[in-house]
């Protein structure tokens, strides 16, 4: 976390401007920058697994968004967009979700004759709030925790199950 909002501690940014973009992002930190960082080391361990080399330019400790994914502008961020492939991103994490959250689940509340389609719209809405109001809780939750002048640092990075 501390490394990856690196760009914003080091802008020259008036510090009200840095937290109106955190806060602008705590709703949505789930889906623009956690979601695509999972599926991204999914894939490097396909890769691994597979017996694939990684493209050149592909920095695996370089952070995925949704900008980024969707729209690469550096050569690292088109070798991400070659292993975290966008429509693969999109089939495999944001449309099950949406699918099953935001439409199947309310979906029943279709075949009530006459207020079906208010409380179907209803529903989403709520369901999009909720969703909000739980990221921001795990932003709150989980990014704080990772970040900060008192959390035990290590000098290399610790790599996965060697301990």
């Amino acid at each position: 976390v501390e490394r990856n909002l690196e760009f914003l501690r080091s802008s020259d940014t008036p510090m009200p401007a840095k937290y109106a973009q955190v806060a602008a992002l705590m709703p949505i930190w789930k889906w623009f920058y956690y979601a695509p960082n999972t599926f991204k080391e999914l894939q490097i361990a396909k890769y691994k697994s597979e017996g694939k080399n990684l493209p050149a330019a592909f920095n695996p400790e370089e952070a995925v968004t949704l900008k980024s994914l969707f729209s690469p502008q550096s050569e690292g961020e088109k070798a991400m967009s070659e292993v975290v492939k966008p429509i693969d991103f999109v089939a495999k994490v944001l449309s099950p979700f949406i699918l099953s959250r935001l439409l199947l689940l309310p979906a029943p509340l279709l075949l009530i004759p006459g207020i079906g389609g208010t409380l179907f719209a209803h529903a989403i809405v709520n369901l999009l709030l909720a969703e909000m109001i739980t990221n921001i809780h795990g932003f709150i939750t989980i990014v704080t925790n990772h970040a900060g002048e008192d959390l035990y640092k290590f000098d290399d990075e610790v790599k996965p199950k060697t301990g």
